[in-house]
């Protein structure tokens, strides 16, 4: 995992690429035909097995003028969970251009597939592009999507450490390769917050609003930021960043959830779906 924002196009999926330098995502809001233009973070799983019909409907593709960008959770009937770096600097009169696509196994989109254009968008007003910390946005859908189950969100209380966890997503299956057609999944295992500090250190590692996970030859990759890391079904992470795809040496780095379940849910309420008619 490089330091690097899985998104591809900035299209999408967490996986951190491997470099020696630390790569922070650019002002610039771009989108990529292939993975090999996109170094931003993103979601991509190495080591997965593909998914099976029903398992994750919830987990939404984001694109940005038809091209792959990220990954998203749909935890409302109008709003979509995801990255806050998939959307930084894109200008708010391109809103029009993203739309999402939920319910499906394959990215080109199945006969499920459930497809809505975008209404609004909002970014943790204290995002900060240098660590990622705060890396979490939501996406107002601009009609509802009622036949979908939803993905549940957890307690704030809760650690998750050394927990069983399983990642999912579309994005490349080693870095720098080639995304993946199907959705593929893994199980990785929650990490302490001493590991993951010691790995990145903590100025990089927000502890109190980022989570590790990591297990040998599995992981999140260029692709699929905004994805989601599910324990027991619950959303408990938000691909973010890291250094390289699998590295023994580096975990891949998520958004806390449990740090942002008031702000999620204030800023649902505060932006609605738009009246219909």
């Amino acid at each position: 995992m490089h330091f690097i924002f899985w998104a591809i196009n900035l299209s999408f999926l967490f996986g951190l690429v491997s470099s020696s330098a630390i790569k922070l995502p650019s002002d610039e809001f771009q989108t990529f035909d292939s993975i090999d233009e996109a170094r931003q973070p993103i979601i991509s799983i190495v080591g997965g097995t593909p998914a099976a019909a029903g398992e994750f409907p919830y987990l939404t593709v984001m694109r940005y003028n038809g091209g792959l960008r990220c990954g998203g959770s749909l935890f409302g009937d109008s709003h979509v969970l995801t990255a806050a770096h998939c959307l930084h600097g894109l200008p708010i009169s391109d809103t029009s251009k993203l739309s999402v696509t939920a319910n499906t196994l394959k990215l080109a989109a199945d006969a499920s597939a459930v497809t809505r254009s975008v209404a609004k968008f909002i970014i943790h007003p204290n995002y900060n592009t240098r660590n990622n910390d705060n890396d979490v946005a939501l996406l107002v859908l601009s009609s509802p999507i009622n036949n979908v189950e939803k993905v549940s969100l957890p307690d704030a209380e809760k650690t998750y450490a050394n927990k069983s966890a399983v990642i999912a997503g579309w994005g490349t299956t080693t870095s720098g390769g080639s995304i993946s057609p199907v959705l593929l999944k893994a199980t990785v295992q929650v990490l302490d917050n001493t590991i993951c500090t010691k790995q990145y250190g903590s100025s990089l590692f927000v502890s109190a609003n980022m989570l590790c996970a990591a297990a040998p030859g599995k992981d999140t990759c260029q692709g699929d930021s905004g994805g989601p890391l599910l324990v027991d079904g619950v959303q408990v992470g938000i691909t973010s960043w890291g250094y390289g795809c699998a590295s023994p040496n580096y975990a891949g780095v998520y958004t806390r959830v449990t740090s942002y379940v008031d702000w999620i849910s204030a800023t649902q309420v505060s932006n609605p779906a738009p009246a219909s008619g």
